[in-house]
């Protein structure tokens, strides 16, 4: 274990992908108190440092067009949902406004590697935005 009192070797071990070795040397260098929010205490009394968080998740693999866009909308729907804007396009970190104008603000979509909507789920594209 190196830099930052032996925690460098903790963070990269989060993730071995890119986000691992992209986040770690920016958050010991310039941010070490964030490293206070990673800190996850085992039951065991050790401490580890997590940038996910603990548990399984919800990772399913989508097989359907509008299996696609029902996550979609449910994602775009998350802010709303906990009251922080009116609209999924108000959110300033979301995809539905780029998906509603198909402009790439204020993020940059590949839509080529989307599933457009097909007519059996007309009624999801017609309100994937609402």
């Amino acid at each position: 274990m190196s830099r930052a009192g032996g925690l460098r070797k903790p963070i990269m071990m989060i993730n071995d992908g890119s986000i691992g070795r992209g986040f770690a040397p920016p958050t010991l260098r310039g941010s070490p108190q964030y490293l206070a929010r990673l800190e996850d205490i085992q039951p065991n009394g050790s401490r580890s440092y997590r940038f996910w968080q603990r548990g399984g998740g919800y990772d399913r693999n989508l097989s359907s067009t509008p299996e696609v866009h029902r996550k979609l909308r449910y994602i775009h729907e998350n802010p709303v949902r906990r009251g922080l804007v009116q609209r999924t396009i108000d959110w300033r970190w979301s995809s539905a406004l780029a998906w509603e104008t198909g402009t790439d603000e204020p993020l940059s979509l590949d839509r080529t590697s989307f599933p457009p909507p097909t007519f059996l789920d007309e009624d999801l594209s017609s309100d994937l935005l609402r």
